[in-house]
């Protein structure tokens, strides 16, 4: 492992993003719509609309089945809702949505461009992409009732063309984060929306260096864990720094799990063993957990963020077993709630955790 990937995990991967409550798309609603009608809980028409005779079939469905989620059904969670009752019975995941689980790519316009040969470059590009969501299907062994799409950019330009195409969900500061992403100077850059990952790499290079494949290949392993992390525990919509952090988790867990499976998939190192270079890149004393807590936090100290979040993985996941971060998010939202969520994945309260990352680097 070369001491040069820590420099580069605090610079291009982007975070969660807040998103218009008006912005989402109803299929997951009718999800839901239908599960309940086909189990003879009368839920209403199919319209995708959140009322409450849904709720109330809703409720009645975890009065005969169990208690799926403490999370009122909401828009931001019909995905969750929409998942857990069909692993409760399992003929209704013929509701999930279309291709629910499958993995869609799609390159842009500066990819096909008549005066170059790109079809190779092409053809390598979605092979690991295929590789990766492949071997964290692997992994993570968890099922997901909608599709995953891709979409690859090779410039500022052809990543505002395929966002406005192809996403579903639209946060209120996209262009910015775009600009911030896909910049012409990154040779990677990367977001996450719910069932959609914006990927941006430089469409004129054809022999990419070892170092920058592993950048693509960590870039990519931490944007799908957090199109995992947006099905399995839904999305917000709130601009309060702490109902935000009270639903979603602090801006280190977040972020230093998605970063942690990343660069261990693209450099084959554990979070602990990472550590030593971790310190040695960040050359200064390690930031306390709850200065880098909030969204506010992540905005103004990426760097920080990332290395707080990382070394906090190498005390919750001794065993580097990585599945438990799914399960967190799985956990999460079934709770809604993710102090309740970190103690039964991680089997400490986070006081307790927070413990014993004090003793451990400060």
């Amino acid at each position: 492992m070369r001491f040069q990937f820590v420099c580069f995990i605090y610079i291009f991967i982007a975070s969660l993003i807040p998103f218009s409550a008006h912005a989402f798309t109803k299929d997951a609603v009718k999800c839901v719509q239908n599960q309940l009608n086909d189990t003879g809980f009368e839920a209403g028409s199919v319209d995708g609309l959140v009322g409450g005779k849904t709720r109330r079939a809703l409720d009645k469905f975890q009065a005969e089945y169990g208690e799926l989620s403490k999370r009122r059904l909401s828009r931001n969670n019909a995905l969750v809702y929409c998942r857990l009752i069909a692993l409760r019975l399992v003929h209704l995941k013929k509701h999930w949505l279309p291709s629910a689980g499958h993995l869609t790519i799609v390159f842009g316009d500066s990819f096909f461009d008549p005066e170059k040969d790109q079809m190779l470059m092409r053809v390598k590009i979605r092979l690991l992409i295929l590789e990766i969501y492949n071997k964290i299907k692997s992994d993570f062994a968890m099922e997901l009732a909608a599709p995953i799409k891709i979409v690859v950019a090779g410039s500022h330009s052809d990543a505002t063309k395929m966002y406005n195409e192809h996403t579903v969900y639209r946060p209120r500061n996209h262009r910015s984060v775009i600009k911030r992403h896909c910049s012409e100077k990154a040779k990677v850059g990367a977001f996450a929306l719910p069932r959609l990952i914006v990927l941006c790499f430089h469409s004129d290079e054809t022999d990419i260096s070892n170092k920058e494949q592993s950048r693509r290949r960590e870039a990519i392993a931490h944007e799908i864990v957090h199109a995992y992390q947006y099905q399995l525990s839904g999305t917000i919509t709130t601009s309060s720094q702490s109902t935000f952090l009270k639903s979603v988790g602090p801006s280190w867990l977040i972020e230093g799990s998605a970063q942690a499976y990343g660069v261990h998939l693209a450099y084959r190192v554990s979070p602990a063993a990472a550590v030593p270079f971790l310190k040695k890149a960040a050359d200064k004393p390690v930031p306390a957990l709850s200065s880098v807590d909030s969204r506010a936090d992540l905005e103004a100290r990426l760097s920080d963020t990332y290395f707080v979040g990382h070394l906090a993985m190498s005390v919750l996941l001794p065993d580097n077993d990585f599945r438990k971060l799914i399960l967190f998010y799985e956990e999460l939202g079934r709770t809604g709630s993710w102090k309740p969520a970190f103690e039964t994945t991680f089997g400490q309260s986070y006081e307790e955790f927070r413990e014993k990352f004090r003793a451990k680097y400060r």
